[in-house]
């Protein structure tokens, strides 16, 4: 994982890599815009170049009017077509819930999992029932659950007479439904049940604890709240916010991003706090759910660009960036492996049967960073992809593309260890 961006601010990247100087040209206010873009009176000639694209684009689709472009260089707009119109966006909808749930929650937030007992532990045997108390976590997975199971075989429990209670937002192996995740629950807490898939899941894990053996006699049950006069046993922390954004932009997780929208209070609040946020005008804007399924899930090629750039801003105050939580291209694999933008750029893909389009920024030498916004409706997919890096590796070449990031803002981890991995102990808290 790449986050060279994540130690300095952009701005200190541009004065050391000798660039801030090529943003400082005379701007003024554009009418009707966001606060945050300015049009240059030193516009930027691109037809030539972008022309050709866009006709060809438009022979893949029905017309030009169908093509959606934006090209952003610190407050300066380079180009622009169409700028300002609704396309779908497919999974760039992601980008909009990755700033949300950023605001709502912070970046080093975690969602918690409780379990307790209603009953009485004797000599490793609970005389009653083991609830599960779940706080929203969106990747509580095979790894989470077993070294939960660990956790309660170390503290010496391994029987329990009663039920198994699920109870809370809780969500296991992207599944909602109550029955299936106690199911899940039920099998990670008892090696005896489990599959050579979940075998292999115990094998990942960071430490090598006994596999947990926790049995239960009795049934699976769910119900909306906890019973009363729990004594509470083990507090399990999620993996920071930040990394579960991490892995939901790398490889476009729908299930993420759904269940964080669903924690964020739904599509319609995630559209206000969103556009309010970046400054993005109400009709450039319309959401439908959190993760982009669906084409009605539609903003405009600059509202895409003002939601990542918003998102910089934002963790800049942590000494973090973009590169921590959208995929670097070269580093990151999932749904930039087979795309070729120039190297090191910070990008989120979108993708619908009839929906191509992708977002993000390039580093040149001449103008600095270059935030863009690609919007394409029409069948040819993997045409419009191998176009989209073919234009982006053109600019980049014309403006001076960078071979290697600056030294000081060498790759380096933010996050502890126990934070990004799934099944580490350390997250955990004993409560008795």
């Amino acid at each position: 994982m790449l986050e060279w961006l994540s130690a300095i601010p952009l701005a200190l990247w541009l004065d050391q890599a000798g660039l801030e100087d090529v943003l400082q040209i005379p701007v003024t206010w554009q009418q009707n815009t966001s606060r945050w873009v300015l049009h240059s009176d030193q516009r930027v000639n691109l037809t030539d170049q972008i022309d050709p694209y866009l006709n060809s684009w438009s022979e893949k689709s029905l017309g030009q009017s169908y093509q959606g472009l934006w090209l952003q260089s610190g407050e300066q707009v380079l180009f622009e077509h169409q700028g300002t119109t609704l396309f779908s966006g497919a999974s760039l909808t992601k980008v909009a819930t990755t700033l949300a749930a950023l605001k709502e929650w912070g970046p080093y937030h975690q969602f918690t999992t409780q379990v307790a007992i209603a009953g009485q532990l004797n000599n490793g045997v609970v005389e009653g029932d083991l609830v599960i108390i779940g706080g929203s976590d969106p990747l509580l997975v095979w790894q989470e659950a077993i070294a939960i199971g660990q956790q309660l075989h170390e503290l010496g429990i391994t029987e329990v007479t009663g039920d198994l209670i699920i109870t809370g937002p809780l969500w296991m192996n992207y599944e909602t439904d109550p029955a299936t995740v106690g199911a899940l629950f039920y099998r990670s807490m008892n090696a005896n049940l489990w599959s050579s898939y979940v075998e292999n899941q115990y094998r990942s894990l960071p430490h090598k604890l006994p596999r947990p053996q926790v049995a239960i006699a009795g049934s699976i049950r769910s119900q909306e709240l906890p019973p009363a006069n729990l004594t509470p046993v083990l507090r399990h922390q999620s993996l920071a916010l930040l990394d579960i954004l991490k892995r939901l932009n790398v490889h476009s997780h729908n299930f993420l991003a759904e269940t964080l929208a669903e924690s964020l209070g739904g599509d319609d609040r995630i559209e206000e706090m969103a556009a309010g946020f970046a400054g993005i005008p109400s009709d450039e804007i319309y959401l439908i759910n959190g993760s982009g399924l669906g084409v009605d899930n539609r903003m405009s090629p600059r509202a895409s660009v003002l939601l990542l750039m918003a998102i910089q801003r934002y963790l800049q105050l942590y000494h973090l960036s973009i590169a921590n939580v959208f995929p670097v291209v070269g580093y990151d694999g999932g749904t930039i492996s087979d795309r070729q933008p120039p190297q090191y750029s910070i990008v989120k893909t979108g993708t619908l049967s009839t929906v191509s389009a992708l977002v993000g920024v390039i580093f040149t030498r001449d103008r600095g960073l270059v935030w863009f916004s690609i919007m394409n409706q029409g069948w040819d997919i993997e045409g419009f992809r191998v176009q989209q890096d073919e234009l982006l590796r053109q600019l980049a070449q014309n403006w001076g593309g960078v071979n290697a990031p600056p030294e000081t803002l060498h790759p380096k981890t933010q996050l502890a260890s126990s934070l990004r991995t799934l099944g580490d102990f350390s997250r955990h808290q004993i409560l008795w």
